[in-house]
Formats: structure tokens, sequence, C-alpha cells
């Protein structure tokens, strides 16, 4: 079973549509559609019966087409757009989780009251709907700001990770967010990893009577996460970088983060780890049978994104759930149910070259219900102003995914035009390659040797960072590294908000890649937004500055060429 929220029946029919001869891969994207629906409406229930609402089949109705399970779904029926989702159709506030909407300091700096952060509208149509979310209504894209320090943007084409773990040093501690910004025709998937929520809840009741000496670091894993991200814009490669967003990113760099206070080799400290959490479980003696262990962590996947009808979303999102759905026993599914913790740490630079615990370590996977929007989903018809008169183009309702990596929270969002400062934006933007480029080490790659800023003073310039031209400007970093990095200027740059002159809250790895330096031609300058929306495979549900993006990777690929930026001996620029 690759997700503990998603029936055998359900897994079985998917996998027989993956195996048939004759694939449909339409076809496939709606039984998933079907799948999240089904998934949605069983946590609607389960949290009605956590709070004691007393119209749980109402509550549930509301929130999905229809009641069925795996065996009676029928794929075939015409798509509802949109279809009501948990992401875009938040519960009330007493049935929900999570917070329904992202912290303000994040949002736009003009304060929005809370009518119109709650604002909700029916599309297609005349609005009207009432302050109570319905199926047919939507809520609105919150407006985040790109230069908040506290995010770890991912673009186009990167994958990026982000950590949050408190130090018992530090009173108040930063929040740690990730997002990745618009996804048309492109999907954004992310992995979230944390202990099981119930194996936390068992080993916490029966610490209560603990000495605090012996906790400590126990209770420091209750409040670690990470989360990785991909955002997806080409269905080759994808599969690798699924697989490496669990085992050679999030996984590690839990461990990482998690016994960051150690002195010891990592393995050592990542065994005692485990060991004192079965122990304070009551599995220290458990049985070798793996089934007898139950999931000591917990693996969300969040998916957004894919307009309805595109191609290149077709493409994508067939591979990703063909991916998330293969067969286990043709060793064709990456989501594992156990892991050794040598095949998850074994090449840290801190590795001692030896094997300690043998015992699998149970995970489970969870598609996060109120984090699948895709697809039908997230398409709505509306006029594009370029369009023939009177046709209705297909668009997508969200643009983005904002992820509280440490509290669990998912939402909506685009970022506001002209507050697109995340780290080396211009450079981001320019790079056109082929294959996806990781944000950060991976754990396999060991040590890599980067350059902390721009190889030339022109560059430097241009981004608004210092360039790379004193001694001591190239360093060899690996994730374990990263990690520690990571964590230590969340807790050196304090709980104000400001920014540490010279660096960014979240260290990122732009790796070196290649391009053809742009003739600085006056045609490219001449052009106007409607032309350069031209660029874009879905133009009609482009976000607002599309072309003024285009407009800043044109400017910079016609004055640097690569060997402006990178120097030819390092991996990348690490800021």
């Amino acid at each position: 079973m690759p997700f503990d929220n998603v029936t055998a029946s359900e897994v079985q029919r998917m996998r027989e549509g993956l195996g048939d001869a004759n694939v449909n891969e339409t076809r496939v994207i709606n039984y998933a559609i079907a799948i999240s629906a089904s998934a949605m409406q069983r946590y609607v229930r389960k949290r009605c019966e956590v709070v004691g609402f007393s119209s749980a089949e109402g509550a549930a109705s509301m929130y999905g087409a229809t009641t069925h399970d795996g065996d009676a779904i029928n794929i075939n029926t015409e798509e509802i757009f949109p279809r009501p989702s948990l992401f875009l159709h938040p519960l009330p506030d007493k049935l929900s989780e999570y917070p329904t909407e992202p912290p303000q300091f994040l949002l736009d700096s003009e304060p929005l009251g809370q009518a119109q952060l709650r604002k909700v509208k029916e599309t297609p149509g005349p609005s009207g709907c009432t302050e109570q979310p319905q199926p047919q209504c939507f809520q609105n894209t919150f407006l985040i700001n790109g230069g908040a320090p506290d995010v770890m943007t991912v673009l186009q084409s990167e994958c990026g990770l982000s950590i949050f773990s408190p130090n018992p040093k530090v009173r108040n501690h930063r929040r740690s967010y990730i997002m990745s910004p618009d996804a048309t025709s492109c999907v954004i998937v992310a992995c979230r990893v944390g202990l099981n929520p119930a194996f936390r809840c068992k080993v916490m009741s029966a610490m209560q009577h603990t000495a605090p000496d012996e906790v400590g670091s126990i209770t420091r894993c209750f409040e670690t996460f990470t989360a990785a991200m991909c955002h997806f814009d080409k269905s080759r490669g994808m599969e690798v970088q699924l697989y490496n967003a669990l085992w050679e990113v999030a996984l590690p760099a839990w461990f990482y983060a998690a016994a960051s206070d150690e002195s010891d080799e990592v393995l050592d400290a990542a065994e005692r780890t485990i060991s004192s959490l079965y122990r304070f479980g009551g599995l220290q003696n458990v049985d070798s049978d793996e089934n007898a262990v139950p999931p000591l962590f917990l693996v969300e996947w969040f998916v957004v994104g894919g307009l309805y009808g595109s191609d290149d979303s077709t493409s994508i999102l067939y591979t990703l759930f063909s991916a998330f759905f293969g067969s286990e026993e043709a060793g064709n599914c990456f989501l594992m149910p156990s892991f050794c913790l040598w095949d998850v740490l074994a090449n840290s630079s801190h590795s001692t070259g030896r094997k300690l615990m043998t015992k699998p370590i149970q995970v489970a996977h969870r598609l996060r219900e109120d984090g699948l929007c895709f697809w039908s989903f997230n398409t709505v018809p509306r006029p594009w102003h370029l369009g023939k008169e009177g046709v209705l183009y297909f668009c997508t309702i969200s643009w983005g995914l904002l992820i509280d990596v440490g509290g669990g929270g998912c939402w909506p969002v685009a970022v506001k035009p002209q507050t697109r400062d995340y780290p080396l934006a211009a450079l981001r933007h320019s790079l056109i390659s082929a294959s996806y480029r990781w944000t950060c080490p991976l754990r396999s790659e060991g040590l890599l040797t980067v350059s902390s800023g721009p190889l030339t003073d022109r560059v430097a310039a241009y981004l608004s960072v210092k360039a790379a031209t004193d001694e001591g400007c190239c360093k060899a970093i690996s994730l374990l590294e990263y990690v520690a990095l990571f964590m230590r200027r969340r807790f050196e740059d304090g709980s104000d908000g400001g920014v540490v002159q010279g660096r960014c809250h979240c260290p990122i790895l732009v790796r070196r890649c290649r391009w053809e330096k742009l003739n600085p031609s006056v045609t490219i300058r001449l052009l106007s937004d409607d032309n350069l929306l031209q660029f874009s495979t879905t133009p009609h549900c482009e976000p607002p500055d599309f072309s003024a993006i285009m407009r800043v990777s044109f400017d910079f690929r016609a004055k640097f060429g690569p060997e402006d930026v990178f120097s030819s001996d390092v991996s990348g620029i690490l800021m």
C-alpha cells in the first residue's frame, strides 16, 4: 500500500489502469482525481468525528462530488470545474486541523482586512458566495511578499529543502516556510517528513515521568520537520527527483537536524535517537517482523498545479502518479515502506564506514488531503483578453503552494508583483537547463565545492550581492553541513525579522549551468507584454508579472554569459 489514506481497492484499480497495454494517460489522471476526492471525504468525516460535529455526512458531501470507493468510481464522468478540493475550499475553523490563512507577516505589506483575506468568489458567473464555503466557490490566492526572509522559494525546474528544528537554547523560534509559485502547466510536488503523530503521542505519554535530562534530544525530535519541494515543468527525469526528494534530501536532513547538537558521528547519534524512541514507545524488544513495528515516520505528499487539458500537464501528472502507484513487486514504486539508517546516512561526510542498526525503520506515506489541487481541482473556464470573443479558456485557480514546515499548514499563494526579491532572482529566472537543479546538496553527492558569490564584480553589482573575489571565497559543503548552516542562520538571525547584511536567511545553492548569451537586440526590448506572453505554453493564464519576469531574464542573458557568473572549478554559488 503506497499511501495509508488510500484503500486497497483504489490502489488495485489504479495499477490495473497503469498496467493496461493501451494505457490512457488522461484516464489515469482522472482516476487520481477520484482517489483524491475519496481521501478528502474520508478526512472530513474523521475531522467531524474528532470535533463532534453533528452533521458529518453533510459536511463530507459538501467537499466531494460523490461518495464511493475504488470499485464504484466512474472515471468517465464529465469533469466538474472546479472540482471541490480542501486546498481551495478550506474547512471551517472549528473543523480545520491547520490555520486557514498564512501568517500576516508573509503577505503583501499593505494590511488586508479579514473580509478581504477570506473572500471567496464563484466562477464562472457572477459573484455572490456566502461566507460559508460551498463546493462551487473557492478561496482567493494569497499574495506573498517574495522577499520574505522566512521563505525558501523554489522556482521552475528547481528542487529545494526547508527545515524546522527548535534549539532548546533559543526562546523564540523563527518559523520555516517553503514555497513554489507560477505553476500553470507545471506541477509542484512536495514531501514533508516528521515523526508519525500516533507514535509521537505514544512516546510523549510514556515520557511524562522521565527526568528532563533523559528526554531533551527526544523532545526535539517531536518538533523537527523537513520539507523538500520540486517544481516540475517536464516529465523527463521526474522519477529520479521524486526519489531524491525523500531519500536523498528530506529524510537524511531530518536526522541531521534532529541530532544537530550531537558532538558524535551522525550514524551513532541517529542510532541512539531511534533506540530511545523505540524504548519509550515500548518497542525495544519487538519481534523482527516488520509488520509488528508501527511506522516511526510519516511522509506527507502535496500536489498542486497541472492545468486540465494541457499536454505538458498530462505528461507530468501521468508520470507522477505512475511513480506514486507503481508496482512494488516490479520494483517500480519509490514509496518504500521501510529503510535502514545506513541507506540514508552512509554517504554523509561524517560516516564511519561501518554499519550500525540493521532493523528496518517503518515509514508511512500519506496524500495530504488539503494539499491536493491539480487538474480539474485547479482549473476553471475564463475569458481571455487576447482570445476569441465569447470563448472560455481553461485557467488555473492557484499558481503556487506555500507550506509551513514546522506547523504543517499549506495555502494557495502567488508572489505579489514587484516583490520577487528572493536570492539571485534574475540569475535563477535566466537559467535554462534540460535537467532539474537542487538548491541544496544531495546526500550521495558528498562534498561540493561552492563559491560565496558570482565570479565577477559586474554580475555581483547587477544582483546586489558580493563577488567571490577574496581568498577563502570557495569551500566544500555537504548536505549535513548545509542543514547545520540552515539552522545556524535561522537561530543567529533572531526573531525580529531582520536580515543579517549580505546573506540570506535560508542558504541557497545555485548550481553552475550553461546558456547561450543573447544578442542584446532592440527587438526584444520593443516587444509588448502581450507579445511576451507567447513565450508561454499557457499564455491565457500566466501571473500578471509574467512579462516582467521575461524581461528580467532576457536582460540578464543579454548582459552576461556563464563565464561571467560561475567559476569553472565550483559546483555553484552558495548564498
